[in-house]
């Protein structure tokens, strides 16, 4: 069985992963791979904006890294965007975070640790603080787990109920 960490670029736990897992595959983060070149990348999307959207197309939709490649040169084409050192370092890592570059190892759908980073958010964002005891955090983080199941629950519960409806009728 083939395993995967998601990361952000953190070289430390690149090397400890190597080292201690030198059977699973290392993959960055999306997230915080877009996060790192946010500013140069809103200048882009400031100038031209259609960009943004093409973009996002491009990282999301290749099948095949030739597609990917293909709609990247395209795209830098278009958009005339070849000197643009953020778009060169995120190209330059493209087999670490592009999804068609990790076809052959299972991940699900996950691309980025945004579920860990989400959580962390929420639970600094009104939950808790710094100055909160640690049966508060406890009690905040199991009232977030309830609540994101029922979510999901309630997620999957309606899209039963719709894919039940659409089959009757036929």
């Amino acid at each position: 069985m083939c395993c995967f960490f998601v990361t952000d670029q953190d070289n430390a736990m690149e090397n400890a992963i190597k080292i201690t897992f030198p059977q699973t595959h290392h993959r960055l983060c999306r997230w915080h791979m877009l996060k790192k070149y946010k500013d140069s990348l809103k200048q882009m999307y400031d100038q031209q904006p259609d960009l943004k959207p093409k973009l996002i197309s491009v990282i999301n939709h290749p099948l095949r890294p030739a597609d990917f490649e293909w709609a990247w040169q395209e795209m830098l084409d278009t958009f005339k965007l070849h000197e643009r050192s953020a778009l060169q370092a995120l190209y330059n890592d493209r087999k670490r975070w592009i999804t068609c570059y990790f076809k052959e190892v299972f991940c699900g759908t996950m691309q980025s640790t945004q579920r860990s980073e989400s959580m962390h958010s929420l639970l600094k964002s009104g939950y808790v603080d710094n100055s909160s005891s640690i049966h508060e955090f406890a009690k905040a983080f199991y009232e977030q787990l309830l609540h994101m199941h029922e979510q999901e629950s309630k997620a999957t519960y309606h899209s039963q109920v719709s894919t039940i409806a659409e089959i009757k009728k036929y």
